[in-house]
């Protein structure tokens, strides 16, 4: 909910506004609040854009519906009114204060995008990327019509080490050697790591064929949510300057992979990533690429490390935990409400559970373990 944030995800995709309309791909935004007197006690985001409902489909279901598409390309493809940003960041877009009633403030707030709904004719109503505690404060709407169901995880570094180098100590030795087998394979090709941040030397960098390695990770992902425009990258960097970093690893002068990183408060996050798949496998470039991000935000001053909402299993090898993500779904549309819930169990369908392993052999005497 960061102003910059907000602004940079609305500037970017006001870019090519009108060919996004023409294909109605168009999206809007709303930002509401809702006071008690006149002091704010809640907020929230609003978006209206296309989904394809098939996100987390079962495969039996995705393949059933790409037949379908080869007749109605847009079966279950429709714009649908989210409390939400159209960008995946395992984050809510909804902030209600402390100290309030907090079902009257999410019950109004939800009154406000319920209504949007109804003016713009939109069939269904999202409220994405919630933690536990956003999921248990949003309870109220289920008497409202809304089905609560799992999104995918967040992966995050749990335990909080001196730095990296503590971490891999920490490890037990069959994940240590991947990681020193991995970078010994970044030494003998000749590879090289930098990081980049400001908003000149980032899109002197960021050219539309580099961004096209992120289009090309995105458009493979096994759960498609978007494809961002290149413009978000650079309106993130004008608006974070130093804490939106850039990570490129290269061979010689070509880029084989590279990572976009947000350093803001307390939190480092790993956004996006983009590989040349070409070259990936006999230089492990995404894996060190990870690995170096992961050292990298030991080192900063930041209470949590969060690595995406993807590739579960690998990142479980690096010492990550998968932290629950939820929806709220209503359909506001009758005939399809009562289709939505005959087949709610193969269109909703929880994401396989993320990898437990044991990778530490001991915890830092400072922090918790998990649980």
């Amino acid at each position: 909910m960061h102003p910059g944030l907000l602004e940079a995800a609305e500037a970017s995709m006001a870019v090519g506004a009108a060919s996004a309309k023409a294909n109605d791909c168009e999206t809007r935004f709303w930002y509401l609040l809702a006071y008690r007197e006149n002091t704010p006690v809640g907020a929230a985001c609003v978006t209206e854009y296309r989904l394809d409902a098939t996100v987390f489909a079962s495969p039996f279901s995705r393949r059933f519906v790409a037949v379908v598409r080869r007749i109605i390309p847009n079966y279950l493809k429709f714009r649908v009114t989210f409390c939400g940003l159209p960008i995946s960041t395992a984050g809510s877009n909804l902030r209600v204060v402390a100290d309030v009633d907090s079902a009257n403030v999410v019950l109004a707030i939800n009154n406000a995008i319920e209504q949007i709904a109804r003016e713009r004719k939109t069939w269904l109503i999202v409220y994405k990327e919630l933690d536990p505690q956003e999921a248990e404060l949003l309870r109220p709407l289920e008497a409202a019509g809304f089905v609560r169901a799992d999104s995918l995880p967040m992966n995050r570094i749990i335990n909080k080490f001196d730095d990296f180098t503590d971490m891999l100590g920490a490890m037990r030795s069959h994940y240590r050697y991947k990681i020193a087998r991995s970078r010994k394979k970044f030494a003998e090709n000749g590879l090289q790591l930098r990081r980049t941040t400001g908003l000149a030397a980032i899109e002197d960098l960021y050219t539309t064929s580099l961004h096209a390695m992120y289009e090309h990770v995105a458009g493979r992902a096994e759960h498609r949510l978007e494809i961002l425009p290149r413009e978000f990258f650079l309106e993130l960097a004008a608006r974070f300057r130093d804490e939106l970093i850039l990570t490129t690893i290269l061979q010689r002068s070509r880029v084989l992979a590279f990572a976009w990183s947000l350093r803001h408060a307390a939190t480092y996050r790993n956004l996006f990533v983009g590989i040349d798949y070409a070259r990936n496998e006999d230089t492990d470039a995404y894996f060190n690429l990870m690995v170096e991000d992961i050292a990298y935000a030991l080192e900063q001053p930041v209470d949590q490390v969060l690595v995406g909402q993807t590739a579960d299993d690998f990142k479980s090898r690096l010492g990550c935990v998968a932290d629950p993500r939820y929806l709220f779904i209503k359909v506001t549309s009758g005939w399809l409400q009562w289709c939505f819930l005959k087949m709610q169990s193969s269109i909703l369908t929880t994401p396989p559970p993320a990898p437990q392993r044991d990778v530490f052999k001991k915890m830092p005497s400072c922090v918790e373990a998990p649980g």
